[in-house]
């Protein structure tokens, strides 16, 4: 989609409805930054993929019967 054919839609949405439609778009903004900085942070050295369960390990290391 081309951007005249976005700005013809946002041309057409009522006027009470244009906070929405920037709350829409800054959120649009804030998952594209969001996308890009994971991007860089995945590429670090000892970075952790899946997050760990820290009551999982702490009943794995004090669970006598394990």
């Amino acid at each position: 989609m081309s951007y005249s054919n976005v700005e013809k839609q946002i041309h057409s949405v009522p006027e009470e409805y244009m906070d929405e439609v920037a709350d829409f778009l800054d959120y649009l903004m804030y998952k594209i930054k969001r996308k890009e900085d994971k991007q860089h942070t995945s590429s670090f050295f000892g970075s952790i993929t899946r997050p760990i369960d820290g009551l999982s390990v702490q009943r794995s290391m004090r669970d006598e019967w394990d």
